[in-house]
């Protein structure tokens, strides 16, 4: 169970294939001297990347299973960077 979670694997997934509950498999690891990244450092978006795909054709639902992540999650993401990415790519024309 610890090399899964420090594969990447995430708490909850390693959970619920040991049908255990996921607070008391991270005190556990707490216990263990394990730090479990949180979910947010594990799925930082590459938001540039991401909205360039978008842009060439690629779905929000196919970027999203791609990520590990929801298509609204894509959708946040897009809507939140559009702006930096256009300026970006002006910028580098």
């Amino acid at each position: 169970m610890v090399a899964r979670v420090r594969a990447g694997e995430s708490l909850d997934a390693v959970a619920r294939s040991l049908h255990k509950c996921r607070r008391n498999l991270a005190r556990t690891m707490l216990e263990l001297g394990v730090v479990v990244p949180t979910t947010h450092q594990r799925k930082k978006l590459r938001a540039f990347e991401i909205i360039a795909r978008y842009n060439g054709g690629e779905s929000q639902r196919t970027l999203a299973r791609e990520y590990g992540v929801t298509h609204v999650a894509i959708n946040h993401t897009i809507r939140i960077h559009r702006d930096a990415y256009k300026a970006e790519v002006e910028d580098a024309l």
